[in-house]
């Protein structure tokens, strides 16, 4: 039992250390961008709009390469909206005519969405990129005259909806390993309507109140917490930026955390800790205020980089706007007509692969990675320990003891190639005490031994340098094994046909 305490509190020392004040979720740092609708077809991108007569654009060509695309710059998660102007979702007839039945039900999802969403879902999993799911968004309140603002406003309604949509879609896609989250709906308070001074609405015959909006997110909490257990909800906040969610009026909804969405060029955002919250927050859309862009993108690389840096004032994470329209002339796209990146893409694969955020995700592992990163945090908690015992004398050193408080930052280590970063900087500090040493020290070569033995149980690692520096201490033979014809870790840019081509950089971002 001493043991098994000693353990959590270190653990609990050693995450606080990690990550101080920020309040995380699952101790990741969230991070990605949002697509929002597939080449720029809103309303009709997934599937068909019954309550516009429209039929579906959606391609499944197009849908991998994007996945392909945002694998190859190791976006972990992707934010994607699902019934915006009521797309997928089945009506009752026009019954508007009835002044006893004078609104639409929900009845259900339509088939071609489901299967659309299916195939999205697949092609997550394939390329291990998690989904966030944004269902209804603000402009139902005068999409199609704003009659579907009844799925807010009226009981009936809103029991359909929650009955015949939400809860079957999040069943369906909620539970799977893929999805990360639902919005139940995005930026809320542009739905707002009447005279409302901090909301800025003075659109008296549209939208609802506060207290109708309320009742409305409370009810689907309420049902996704029961009768789908374990799924994150929230509900989004666009307007204004932090000031609804500091007014208190998305609290005490049950919601999971929190989600504002900020657009400023320079980017100046309060502390998590100031929005008095009592559940995590991100940043889920970010990005410049100025939407022409300039030449090479550079302000949105600078302000991508730049909400990266301050969002990591206690924020769980943040997410930018956006993939887009591919080719599109505007700050907001990230890519190309055919798909390769611009400069924010580039942040993007740059944060995702080196010390800017070593705990962003989460991350879709495969068994291979899981198992090298488990191999990794056991081999560093042999130097840890070796280092508080100050065995070898080698390490005693002040240097080595800094150089140990470093490793153990973000340690248990949950982002693989973080993990990789730090193995190899360890051994390449411990063959530097070999060599300092001449003939190293018994205690020395049982400590690589130690660590080696944690890591033979992992064949991504056996090439590792770091590996093979630990072999050269121990004594032991090392034969370099055939390289793997894998495209991990490299830059992605996907090719007409869809398939996937390998960029090599000009640096691996493994250190390998």
């Amino acid at each position: 039992m001493k043991k098994c305490m000693g353990w959590f509190l270190a653990f609990f020392f050693i995450t606080t250390l990690s990550f101080g004040e920020q309040n995380r979720i699952d101790r990741w740092f969230i991070f990605g961008t949002n697509l929002a609708w597939f080449g720029g077809a809103y309303g009709t991108d997934i599937g068909p709009n019954q309550a516009e007569g429209w039929s579906t654009s959606f391609s499944r060509k197009t849908c991998e390469k994007v996945f392909a695309n945002l694998a190859g710059m190791g976006c972990p998660i992707v934010r994607i909206w699902a019934f915006e102007r009521q797309e997928g979702l089945l009506f009752t007839p026009d019954l508007t005519r009835n002044p006893k039945y004078p609104y639409h039900e929900v009845t259900g999802l339509d088939p071609v969405f489901l299967e659309n969403c299916d195939f999205i879902m697949a092609m997550a999993r394939k390329y291990r990129v998690m989904v966030y799911w944004s269902l209804l968004n603000h402009l139902i309140r005068e999409e199609q005259g704003g009659r579907h603002m009844r799925i807010i406003a009226d009981a009936k309604v809103r029991g359909t909806y929650i009955r015949n949509a939400l809860i079957p879609f999040v069943k369906r896609f909620g539970t799977d390993p893929a999805c990360w989250a639902i919005d139940l709906l995005n930026e809320v308070d542009g739905t707002i309507g009447g005279v409302d001074a901090l909301t800025g609405s003075f659109k008296v015959n549209q939208g609802c109140s506060w207290t109708v909006m309320r009742t409305f997110l409370k009810a689907c909490t309420k049902a996704v917490h029961e009768q789908v257990p374990g799924v994150r909800v929230t509900a989004t906040s666009g307007w204004h930026g932090h000031k609804n969610l500091a007014a208190g009026r998305f609290s005490g909804l049950g919601l999971d955390f929190y989600d504002w969405h900020s657009y400023q060029d320079d980017p100046d955002i309060p502390h998590a800790r100031d929005l008095k919250l009592d559940k995590p927050v991100i940043i889920g859309e970010c990005g410049p205020k100025t939407e022409t862009p300039d030449s090479g993108f550079r302000l949105q690389e600078k302000n991508w980089r730049n909400y990266c840096e301050v969002s990591r004032k206690g924020y769980a994470g943040l997410l930018t706007w956006s993939y887009g329209d591919p080719g599109k002339a505007s700050n907001f796209v990230m890519v190309n007509s055919d798909h390769s990146w611009r400069a924010g893409a580039k942040v993007i694969f740059a944060y995702t692969r080196g010390e800017k955020i070593p705990d962003a995700g989460p991350l879709l592992l495969t068994d291979e990675e899981r198992t090298a990163l488990q191999a990794i945090n056991r081999a560093v908690q042999e130097i840890q320990n070796s280092l508080a015992a100050n065995r070898p004398p080698e390490l005693a050193s002040t240097s080595w003891k800094k150089l140990g408080q470093r490793w153990k930052n973000y340690y248990p280590y949950l982002n693989p190639r973080y993990a990789r970063l730090i193995f190899g900087e360890i051994g390449e500090h411990l063959e530097t005490v070999n060599q300092n040493a001449g003939t190293p020290s018994p205690t020395l070569v049982q400590l690589a031994r130690r660590m080696l033995s944690h890591i033979a149980c992992s064949s991504q690692l056996a090439p590792h340098h770091g590996t093979r520096v630990l072999q050269r201490i121990a004594g032991e033979t090392y034969t370099k094994p055939r390289p793997e014809n894998s495209p991990a870790g490299r830059g992605f840019t996907p090719t007409i046909d869809g398939a996937v081509t390998v960029d090599q950089p000009s640096a691996n971002p493994f250190g390998e």
